[in-house]
């Protein structure tokens, strides 16, 4: 699916806010060099491909350096106004989704939202995936439940409403708990994470 440039629309209250809080990382800068960092697209190819092995001290150390290095390459990126499209976006958030710390959730959720803002659907899930990642870093309860896991799920705020979740892409609390379920019984296959009209980008 091909992507064309986003126009220029403002932002309302609510994007204003986080962007001042996420502005460390999106403050503008000079531009890197032609030629000296990854393109956006080989940065988020080798995001998808690391298999993030955790099993010992030295692979989790080691998994976490390459992680924050394509954040901070990503970061570059952002700072020198270089996405231009939802898929662009979407991709610089899904690198810093991948981070350890809440400001790497904080602005995962900042791009995420522009990307879905502009009609990507994938965007407007991890818009609430790194929303929800923000809120558990900081030892409070998730919101919307897209976050699985015992540990995660057993933290989970279900006030807000399976109408609003949909406006999310994100599936209603019975399909959520039904893939708790399923993964905490040892299912290692597919679960249905969007909500079923948004399983199409």
């Amino acid at each position: 699916m091909s992507f064309s440039p986003l126009p220029a629309r403002r932002p309302g209250a609510f994007l204003a806010v986080l962007a001042l809080l996420a502005m460390p990382v999106l403050a503008a800068g000079p531009p890197p060099p032609e030629g000296a960092a990854p393109t956006l697209d080989r940065i988020y190819q080798a995001d998808q491909e690391d298999g993030r092995p955790y099993s010992t001290p030295q692979e989790r150390t080691a998994t976490d350096q390459r992680a924050r290095r394509r954040i901070e390459q990503v970061a570059a990126i952002v700072s020198a106004d270089g996405l231009r499209t939802a898929e662009d976006y979407y991709r610089a958030a899904i690198v810093f989704q991948h981070g350890d710390q809440p400001q790497d959730f904080l602005t995962a959720h900042l791009l995420a939202t522009i990307a879905g803002f502009h009609g990507h659907a994938g965007g407007r899930w991890l818009s609430a995936a790194s929303f929800d990642m923000f809120l558990l870093s900081l030892d409070r309860p998730q919101v919307l439940g897209t976050i699985y896991g015992k540990a995660n799920f057993s933290r989970y705020d279900r006030r807000v409403s399976d109408h609003l979740r949909e406006e999310f892409c994100v599936p209603p609390v019975g399909v959520q708990e039904a893939n708790e379920a399923a993964i905490e019984g040892g299912h290692r296959g597919p679960i249905q994470r969007r909500a079923a009209r948004c399983e199409t980008p």
